[in-house]
């Protein structure tokens, strides 16, 4: 039997130039634009995972907060935390600790939370 293996994910975007510069600056995505469904969407990487981003005038989701939990392992939380601050994101909660690694979660510019932990 086949493994099952993640090899591509989109995120809906509210604020799509912020998310693209975002993504670009804090996770060295490499999203490009690319056209479909009559709008621009972008395409890159995340984790060496294929990340879609697409705007939500196209999706037309509807929710009060993310419905998904991405954890990234970072080799220097510190320096991390300035990268997501830097391009416009934000600290969620406070620094915690797990095992021997520290654990920061943060948002996104539209508000998606994920977890950096340093290792």
């Amino acid at each position: 039997m086949a493994k099952i293996a993640l090899t591509d994910m989109t995120l809906v975007a509210t604020d799509v130039p912020a998310m693209v510069a975002f993504y670009n600056s804090v996770f060295e995505s490499d999203l490009k634009p690319w056209s479909a469904f009559g709008a621009t969407l972008y395409r890159g990487t995340l984790g060496g995972v294929g990340l879609q981003l697409c705007p939500n005038e196209v999706a037309g989701v509807v929710a009060e907060q993310n419905r998904h939990q991405l954890r990234f392992q970072v080799p220097n939380l510190d320096a991390m935390l300035a990268r997501v601050q830097a391009a416009g994101g934000a600290l969620h909660g406070d620094l915690t600790q797990e095992g021997n690694k520290r654990l920061a979660a943060v948002e996104d510019p539209d508000g998606n939370t994920l977890e950096l932990i340093e290792g």
